[in-house]
């Protein structure tokens, strides 16, 4: 294990920990700790030492963290999967075991948690996003569960943090097929709570600086300024009234994998019935739909069927949990308001 982490509060000194463990940090401001994955490549894929390093930040302080990416391409990739492959069985078990207590930690911090997603966030590093309390993305923001498609269950609390933030037929979406997510896309599900621009005036950097003299307490004043509305140009196929009822109509209902992809090939096959319209908006609204369709059963297609099942099932225990008779309630999971 890591050596603890060393916190020299008086002389206001930066955050110490072991060299090469992939984080650094810093004090940041008067009741900020920055927080940045930085391994030196591989799209920031999440190593022991790395889990290790933010579990020892949890421990070691009690201020709002604000947690970014010094990669130029990913938030974080996921977990690295061949290093814990290549690992004793007995290992990848406290591996894994790292991954769900220090998400426990993060997603359970009294004081604010902020994460910026500046490009990809996959697997693990999307159960990282998800933990935060508020989740920041921008125009190069994608966000996805591909797990399924290289024979493993999506870890690291992601589903949870997915029933918890979007409604049941999106999380039970994303978590069978893999199909990445865009900005737009996260911020209608709710995913993501605020949208950047990447823009000179309004980027990163001024959020940044803003959030670090910020007042202790007062974090949410330059999130609400510097967030805005993620722009209509950044729209996806999903997030339109035809589009969304299709997906709620293939992964709302189905009790199995199996039921799942009859339900999805009847709502193909009613999209393609409506390509024959006479009506040019009835044609262009069919193959919107038809395109997110044929991605989702590809992405079914691809996935490993033992771990379809199991996420499935964890995905409905997850539901059941949260005690409600209607999946689409405010409390199970934020239902996309078109």
């Amino acid at each position: 294990m890591l050596p603890r982490l060393l916190i020299t509060m008086a002389a206001a000194s930066a955050l110490t920990l072991p060299p090469d463990c992939g984080i650094a940090t810093w004090r940041a401001g008067p009741s900020l700790v920055r927080v940045e994955l930085d391994r030196g490549g591989k799209l920031n894929a999440l190593t022991r030492s790395m889990w290790e390093a933010l579990d020892a930040v949890l421990e070691d302080t009690n201020d709002a963290l604000l947690i970014t990416s010094g990669d130029a391409k990913a938030f974080s990739a996921g977990a690295d999967v061949n290093a814990v492959a290549s690992e004793p069985v007995d290992e990848r078990r406290d591996f894994l075991r790292l991954e769900y207590e220090t998400l426990e930690k993060l997603q359970e911090r009294d004081a604010p948690t902020v994460a910026v997603a500046d490009g990809l966030a996959f697997g693990a590093g999307a159960g990282v996003f998800m933990a935060c309390d508020e989740r920041i993305v921008t125009e190069r923001s994608r966000l996805a569960m591909p797990e399924c498609r290289i024979g493993i269950v999506p870890d690291a609390g992601a589903l949870r943090f997915l029933t918890k933030h979007c409604e049941p037929a999106v999380a039970r979406y994303l978590a069978l097929t893999g199909v990445p997510l865009n900005a737009h896309d996260l911020y209608r599900t709710g995913l993501a709570t605020r949208y950047v621009p990447d823009k000179e005036d309004l980027g990163l950097d001024q959020l940044y600086a803003e959030l670090s003299s910020a007042p202790a307490g007062e974090l949410a004043t330059p999130l609400d300024r510097r967030g805005v509305d993620a722009p209509r140009r950044l729209e996806s196929g999903l997030f339109n009234e035809a589009t969304l009822q299709a997906v709620r109509d293939a992964f709302e209902k189905g009790t199995s994998v199996d039921a799942v992809r009859a339900d999805l090939e009847t709502a193909r096959e009613a999209a393609k019935k409506l390509q024959g319209s006479c009506g040019w908006a009835t044609r262009e609204a069919a193959d919107g739909v038809l395109d997110v369709l044929d991605a989702a059963a590809d992405g079914l297609q691809r996935g490993c069927p033992t771990a379809l099942e199991i996420t499935l099932d964890a995905v409905d225990r997850l539901a059941a949990r949260r005690g409600d008779a209607d999946p689409a309630a405010a409390r199970y999971g934020r239902r996309v308001e078109l």
